[in-house]
């Protein structure tokens, strides 16, 4: 058994569909974290992850 917590974007929250079911927590501060891309050097990025990786390019 084991206990975990994640710090997710309002929206996200707000747009789970069985939001009912999770527990939220407002924060007094704004969390603002930077946001990093890795993969292996040494194989290619399949066709589904670069269409995602422009995704996210793309929202930010």
């Amino acid at each position: 058994m084991g206990l975990g917590f994640t710090v997710l974007p309002h929206f996200a929250v707000d747009d789970f569909l069985k939001s009912n079911l999770i527990k939220t927590h407002p924060l007094p501060t704004l969390i603002k974290e930077t946001i990093y891309l890795c993969h292996h050097i040494n194989r290619p990025l399949l066709n589904r992850m670069k269409r995602m990786v422009m995704h996210v390019k793309d929202w930010m």
